[in-house]
């Protein structure tokens, strides 16, 4: 069984509206050093996973998850599976999307990441996520 399980996050502004889909299938774990993540709200875990690895730190201000990733992708390669549905619902908004601020921040906080855990990258090409983000709110599950 896999250590952990990824699916589709559409981003609704309200129930009948998908302003973003957020796909899980096709992730690679290298991706991270571009700043891309799995939809980290599909983002199911074993329990024992933060038993032996440790859980999120919390000393990061927006990019707990991120490092939490990272952690586990690239430094303990712990296997994961992608399910092929639709896990979440959720509201456009939050913490790293609250504007320029909250932008620099989570960049600034996924260069720490990758960095402490021995992932070579740049701020540009962490910023360069953006234009791959522009797709996502094109795409429409099926």
């Amino acid at each position: 069984l896999p250590d952990f399980v990824l699916g589709h996050t559409p981003d609704p502004q309200n129930p009948e509206e998908v302003v973003r889909f957020f796909p899980g299938k096709g992730f690679r774990p290298a991706w991270l050093s571009r700043g891309l993540m799995p939809p980290h709200p599909t983002f199911f875990v074993r329990r024992e996973l933060y038993s032996r690895f440790g859980g999120f730190d919390t000393s990061y201000e927006i990019c707990a998850d991120f490092d939490l990733m990272v952690r586990l992708f690239h430094v303990h390669q712990v296997s994961y599976t992608y399910l092929p549905e639709v896990l979440v619902h959720m509201r456009t908004g939050g913490s790293s999307t609250r504007g320029l601020r909250s932008t620099l921040t989570i960049n600034r906080e996924m260069l720490q990441a990758c960095r402490k855990h021995g992932i070579r990258t740049n701020l540009i090409r962490i910023y360069a996520k953006y234009f791959s983000k522009v797709f996502q709110l094109l795409k429409r599950p099926a």
